[in-house]
């Protein structure tokens, strides 16, 4: 597994058309706890791979269990299984959870055909917190 921040200007090389583990981070940056507002259960997480230039959106989505509640300054992951996409070239991807209004900075990815296969990890951080 790698670190969820690249130094600036790395771009991250995955393999196309691969299964792979995509890790989401989620942080509470509040003071406060923050709690899971309902609907409770598994959630849908959006996964985006946008082509840099803007020619190929590949959407994917996957249902997680959310932790139910997060304290000041903790730290929850999960592992979503993905493919990544088919055709080579650079894209930028993403991860949504819309139903939370929770996004992950978008990360530089270069797809080719003949990268090695490696963990990639999304961080993000509620703003709702109670």
């Amino acid at each position: 597994a790698m670190s969820d921040q690249s130094p600036p200007g790395e771009v991250e090389r995955l393999p196309a058309g691969a299964t792979m583990r995509l890790g989401l981070l989620i942080e509470s940056k509040g003071q406060h706890l923050w709690v899971h507002p309902p609907p409770l259960g598994r959630t849908t997480v959006q996964v985006r791979w946008q082509g840099v230039q803007m020619e190929n959106v590949h959407m994917q989505r996957q249902k997680v269990e959310l932790p139910l509640a997060l304290r000041a300054g903790e730290v929850w992951s999960t592992g979503l299984p993905i493919q990544t996409p088919p055709s080579p070239g650079e894209y930028r991807v993403s991860l949504d959870v819309p139903t939370l209004g929770l996004k992950t900075s978008p990360k530089h990815v270069q797809v080719s055909s003949n990268a090695r296969l490696f963990d990639l990890h999304c961080r993000t951080s509620p703003r709702r917190l109670r």
